[in-house]
């Protein structure tokens, strides 16, 4: 079981926040088996022969643990693998102004720096196939009455691994905003503001032991490398006896600048129509925490659009309370009173995607075992000329492979495929009746999608597959239901 300790504390003058301190303790294995690779620990002159198949020359039955660290045993930081930061510190500031002094304007901004601790089990997810503690062995010919009398299988291939990286930094985000609110009537009261925030030291995962692009040709591998010349580049690897080394790592960024406006409107029979609008950019080098740039010798070469970045974002609620027999006075009252009409419409422009190539021109070992993928190049404007239909959605004349002859990755960006918009109207339909001064009674009928419009998911980007800018899937149709509902 992982263990974590977090420490946080505050400190106040006055009526104001300066700062927050956060202390995120690394985690440890309670049985102490923790590992993880680290570089500086790797010793050269004890990296074994690899031969011009990417194999050990020689086969050995002691696990092969040259560069990897202990918890508890030969790591520097104690229990631990990873380095503890201990001067997160975040300041935060916010400012509210009623600028006319009469309360219906009010100007806020406010800055604020926050850490984030990514969960121990996305951070230790390649640790339980890690050696020295993990070891497979296979035997052939053998039966269940006497396993020994098979012939033990000699594995003689490099294994891949992961981990954290040693030097971690603490993950955080530094957000700003300006926003201005102003009540146009008793009723009516408009919003708008800009915000904005950069993501540092965020959590990717890294192959670093990923060949020097064009380092196979020193060797004779030809290119592009495929199939059995894959496990051949073991030969090149920075880190000889490893194949790839994938650790998560602190290294990408994010950034994100966004308008928002809200215009929110009361009535008074209970009811309320709230409008809201976003224009907003989100752009970095990694959109989750197993996201892997194609060349790890190229973090910049990664940057572009992120997965969840969706430039307009529309959604517009209501809850409407029908006027009459809000008493439900008599029969009619009862059957004609309590009834109410709420909803919201979402109207969104599609997320972003980028196209993969199942192909390896630099020799990156991106057909192998590392969490990268190899992509094309970008020739032209993927959304010129698109024919935005399921069976072909995006212009695909704008992706090409990297020419025959030259050695480097392709250089397609983060992000460069649009994909559909998404258009949804929820609607619900209910009849609230007094029985007694205790008992009410609620039917609902409410639906989701309720025009059943087809709102298709991302298209194919996989540039080698038949159902390239293809759309095979869509989300959710209408689904209705309805419910009663006893309150007392």
């Amino acid at each position: 079981m992982f263990e974590r300790e977090c420490f946080c504390y505050e400190i106040y003058v006055t009526k104001a926040l300066l700062h927050f301190v956060s202390l995120f303790l690394a985690p440890t294995y309670a049985n102490g088996l923790l590992t993880t690779f680290d570089p500086s620990k790797f010793d050269p002159a004890q990296a074994p022969a690899i031969d011009s198949n990417g194999l050990y020359v020689t086969a050995t039955t002691t696990p092969y643990v040259n560069g990897i660290i202990n918890g508890g045993k030969n790591s520097p930081y104690g229990d631990a693998v990873q380095k503890t930061s201990k001067t997160d510190f975040a300041p935060r500031f916010g400012l509210v102004w009623d600028q006319r002094g009469d309360g219906k304007t009010a100007i806020r901004s406010g800055f604020g720096v926050f850490y984030d601790s990514p969960s121990v089990g996305t951070v230790e997810n390649f640790v339980p196939t890690n050696p020295p503690f993990v070891n497979f062995t296979s035997i052939s010919n053998t039966n269940l009455s006497d396993p020994a009398s098979g012939i033990a299988d000699v594995n003689l291939s490099p294994a891949t691994i992961g981990g954290v990286g040693p030097n971690w930094k603490q993950p955080y985000t530094m957000m700003w905003s300006f926003d201005v609110q102003h009540q146009i009537t008793p009723s009516t009261v408009l919003d708008v503001g800009y915000y904005g925030s950069v993501g540092r030291h965020l959590v990717g995962i890294l192959d670093v032991n990923m060949p020097q692009p064009g380092a196979f040709l020193s060797v004779g591998i030809p290119g592009p490398v495929s199939g059995a010349n894959t496990q051949k580049l073991n030969q090149v690897r920075p880190f000889k006896g490893w194949d790839a080394i994938n650790q998560f790592e602190t290294i990408y960024t994010s950034n994100y600048n966004g308008l928002q406006a809200q215009l929110q409107r009361q009535f008074s029979t209970n009811s309320q129509v709230v409008v809201n609008y976003t224009w907003s950019h989100a752009l970095g080098t990694a959109s989750n925490d197993f996201r892997s740039p194609q060349n790890t010798y190229n973090i910049p070469g990664d940057y572009g659009n992120l997965d969840f970045d969706r430039r307009h974002v529309f959604s517009a609620s209501y809850v409407y309370t029908l006027p009459w027999y809000r008493s439900q006075q008599g029969f009619s009252g009862h059957v004609l009173g309590g009834w109410e009409l709420n909803g919201i419409f979402y109207a969104n422009t599609g997320s972003y995607s980028t196209v993969s190539a199942s192909r390896d021109p630099a020799g990156l070992g991106v057909l192998g075992n590392t969490n990268s993928s190899g992509r094309p190049d970008l020739v032209g404007n993927p959304q010129s000329g698109a024919p935005d239909r399921v069976d072909g959605w995006f212009n695909k004349n704008a992706f090409a492979l990297v020419p025959a002859g030259e050695v480097r990755p392709g250089n397609e960006p983060r992000g460069t495929v649009l994909g559909p918009g998404y258009f949804r109207w929820d609607a619900a339909l209910f009849k609230n009746t007094r029985i007694t001064e205790r008992f009410n009674l609620q039917f609902r009928a409410e639906a989701q999608n309720v025009l059943n419009h087809t709102n298709f998911n991302n298209p194919n980007v996989t540039f080698t597959s038949s159902l390239f800018s293809q759309i095979t899937s869509a989300r959710d149709p209408r689904n209705m239901q309805i419910a009663l509902k006893l309150i007392f």
